[in-house]
């Protein structure tokens, strides 16, 4: 005899799966489906077949490029010719065969931003009405985007190898450049001068980044191969440098001998650094111990060139699988899978050396886009291939490494990227 009760939708262990998987790893962060479905996205990259970053480019190279913390639409690149421009990721132009050319919003033309090559771009932090650029000849500019006109000049005595800007500081508005000499200077931009120096490489400083996390906190790679740690808060600023601990080299060395440390990356949430250098290594180092972290990053490129290199690291919260990009002189962007170092995935388009790549930061699966600058050619961009069909796409890419045997996994070597 009926009850006249409806009855209870059963709970079934698929439910209970799928709300435990939507249920966020951290609070408040993206759900797990989410990572996942990320990492497979950064699986399938491969070079855009619907998007290019403007035709004009054609005939020059790239020195830096970054995109806007603030707004990541925005990409600002210098190239070969000393010209500087600012691209929206977001806005395009139809052109032929269904392809859409990446709009570029603004151009400074390279007689009037250096006189020689720009080695650094970089986006004020907060908005994307200032942003900066260092030269080879000395001088360290500040731009406004609304006139494209200098907004001030540091004049430096040394030349300039790359600069950056603190992500984080509220009470500071300082820009670190990384000079020919043994110095690194700090420009002040609310005084329009330099305040002062940090000295303790034997050598020129070939790399900086500012912690994601600290604002006061300052990592350097020099030519004397170490990576020291400054808090610019103190009178003795060097509060520690890095030591090789599986290599057992001299104290103070991070690298192999003396190599140039020439590209630094630090994680999104500042606890780890990561480097390269002219010894062919790859290393991630424990910030709050100075620590090797011991990642076995196979050399798979290349690293001989005198420019810094811009290493990109995906946001730890944007994917299951955070991937570091190491730029190559062969042609091929690498990317590794952060803390295990196994070689996810081979890129491979450009013509010459690679020395930028940055991840755009991920809003949602679909927005996966990897930024790559060529010293030779043009800028890339890099996007999910479709799932269907499989096969590689024209760039001849590998595919992701490892146990799971991908429909790529037999396409690609592991032979250098000489």
């Amino acid at each position: 005899m009926a009850s006249g009760r409806t009855p209870k939708a059963a709970t079934t262990t698929t439910t209970i799966l799928l709300e435990r998987e939507m249920e966020p790893a951290v609070p408040g962060g993206p759900n797990r489906l989410h990572l996942q479905r990320a990492a497979l996205q950064y699986a399938r990259l491969d070079i855009s077949v619907k998007r290019t970053i403007g035709s004009h480019t054609a005939h020059t190279g790239c020195t830096w490029l970054e995109l806007a913390p603030s707004d990541p639409r925005f990409l600002l690149v210098a190239r070969t010719d000393r010209s500087l421009s600012i691209y929206d990721l977001d806005d395009q132009v139809e052109q032929f065969n269904n392809m859409r050319s990446i709009r570029r919003v603004a151009v400074i033309a390279g007689d009037l931003a250096h006189e020689a090559r720009v080695t650094a771009v970089q986006w004020f932090p907060f908005d994307t009405g200032l942003f900066t650029s260092s030269s080879t000849d000395c001088n360290l500019k500040v731009w406004d985007t609304a006139s494209l006109k200098a907004a001030f000049v540091f004049r430096l005595e040394d030349q300039i190898h790359t600069h950056a800007l603190s992500p984080v500081a509220t009470t500071h508005a300082l820009i670190a450049a990384a000079t020919d000499a043994s110095l690194i200077r700090l420009c002040d931009l609310k005084s329009g001068a330099p305040t002062h120096s940090l000295k303790g490489h034997k050598g020129a400083t070939a790399s900086l980044q500012w912690s994601p996390a600290h604002e006061f906190l300052l990592a350097s790679g020099g030519a004397d191969g170490t990576i020291r740690f400054w808090d610019i808060r103190k009178a003795n600023a060097c509060i520690w440098t890095t030591n090789h601990s599986s290599a057992r080299v001299a104290a103070h060395m991070s690298h192999y001998g003396s190599s140039k440390v020439n590209g630094l990356a630090f994680t999104s949430d500042g606890l780890s650094l990561a480097s390269i250098g002219h010894d062919q290594r790859l290393q991630l180092w424990s910030v709050m111990s100075g620590d090797n972290r011991q990642v076995p990053y196979a050399p798979h490129f290349v690293n001989r060139g005198d420019a810094t290199l811009r290493l990109g690291v995906t946001r730890l919260g944007d994917t299951a699988r955070p991937l570091l990009a190491c730029p190559s002189d062969g042609g091929a962007v690498l990317l590794y899978e952060l803390w295990t170092g196994n070689l996810a995935k081979r890129l491979k388009a450009h013509l010459g050396r690679v020395g930028c790549a940055a991840f755009r930061p991920v809003a949602a699966a679909s927005d996966v886009q990897l930024v790559t600058g060529g010293v030779d050619d043009p800028v890339l961009l890099w996007e999910p291939r479709e799932a269907a069909g499989g096969g590689g796409g024209p760039s001849g890419l590998s595919g992701p490494s490892g146990p799971s045997g991908s429909d790529d996994a037999d396409r690609w070597s592991d032979d250098g990227d000489d």
